[in-house]
């Protein structure tokens, strides 16, 4: 049983009546049917209801890709379009109203709930999104405020009142870390995140990495050291998206790295009829224990460490990586032994181009 609230929108009535008892069936209590656009408006203005399944090809007034925008933008209520069939300009102005989804008639029940359950999700990330971005504005003025109290501007500080300052500065960029990282997830996991591939030098990215993270590791007095094949090597991928893992992945070294050196080494594989890309990532920090790996790329879960190098962090990063290695088509792997160090491999594939091939004499040899 389920207390999902569905708002059914057919002009059909034999059509209506069917998904009203399929739904119920399912558990979902008591869905509601408005035969027209004009009725839909009305009852989502009464129950708010959570879900509305709009029949795209609704006759009348206001048809279902109309009622459809109406409702998303009145009473911010997920649409899910059921379509039999449609033309084309139908489908691009539904397209349009950037739906939460769509059935083809006839559906089995559990595509319905599916469709309903995924709707809500991405629904609840979006509205996560929001809310997240609505305070980003705030923080960034405490952080802004205290940077300014603690460059005694305004006058002179107390050691107190400087130490109250600068832990107010260093919680609040924690926070605004952690919804930073939120509102990451929330674009991947309702699939609002846009991917622009273009040719992109891995040479390139990496001494953008180094130049971001060069300071951190000199704060440390750890050594970051790259391996790089002499020729440069382009990979067709969306650079801001792999810039964004490779640096989750070496600050997280970084971080648990007290001594030694963080390494990062490009190589490029060719394996059947595409190129294997091996970014890598080596520390010689305190490693991962072999039970914590499985749960390394959970969301807000982290290995355990001992005190020494407990380190403040959002539990996000490497669950964020592996969710964006995902989407450029790839994936991450992890190579650790506990007290030596650790080795994150970013992995992405490429079909290989003619001119691969023949630079590389037609073996699977790596540069």
């Amino acid at each position: 049983m389920t207390d999902i609230q569905v708002l059914i929108v057919e002009d059909e009535g034999i059509e209506a009546l069917d998904i009203q008892h399929r739904l119920i069936s399912m558990g979902y209590p008591s869905p509601l049917i408005a035969f027209s656009g004009e009725e839909a408006m009305d009852k989502a203005g009464e129950i708010c209801p959570d879900v509305v399944l709009m029949d795209i090809m609704l006759h009348g007034g206001i048809d279902g890709v109309t009622a459809a925008e109406e409702l998303k933008n009145r009473f911010d209520i997920p649409v899910i379009y059921l379509t039999a069939y449609a033309n084309e300009d139908i489908v691009q102005r539904a397209k349009r109203t950037h739906p939460y989804g769509y059935i083809v008639k006839p559906f089995k029940e559990n595509e319905l709930h599916i469709a309903i359950e995924m709707a809500l999700y991405k629904h609840a990330m979006e509205k996560k999104l929001r809310e997240s971005h609505e305070l980003r504005t705030p923080l960034n003025a405490i952080i802004g405020f205290a940077g300014t109290l603690l460059m005694r501007l305004p006058g002179p500080l107390t050691t107190e009142q400087e130490n109250q300052l600068r832990n107010i500065s260093v919680s609040a960029k924690h926070l605004l870390l952690l919804i930073n990282d939120i509102l990451d997830l929330a674009k991947i996991e309702s699939g609002n995140v846009e991917l622009y591939p273009r040719p992109v030098s891995c040479q390139s990215v990496i001494k953008e990495i180094t130049d971001t993270l060069a300071q951190s590791a000199v704060s440390k007095g750890i050594g970051l050291d790259c391996d790089l094949p002499g020729r440069d090597m382009v990979i067709h991928t969306d650079r801001r998206t792999l810039v964004q893992i490779l640096i989750n992945l070496v600050a997280n070294a970084i971080k648990f790295t007290e001594k030694g050196k963080v390494g990062i080494k490009l190589r490029r594989y060719c394996e059947g009829e595409c190129n294997r890309y091996e970014f890598s990532v080596s520390d010689t920090g305190i490693g991962i224990k072999k039970e914590d790996r499985e749960r390394l790329f959970n969301a807000f879960e982290r290995a355990e460490t001992p005190a020494l190098y407990c380190r403040e962090g959002t539990g996000l990063g490497l669950y964020l990586s592996s969710k964006l290695a995902t989407l450029l088509g790839g994936n991450i792997v992890c190579m650790s032994e506990y007290g030596k160090g650790s080795t994150f491999t970013l992995v992405l594939y490429e079909k290989r181009k003619l001119e691969d091939e023949w630079s590389n004499g037609g073996t699977n040899s790596c540069y």
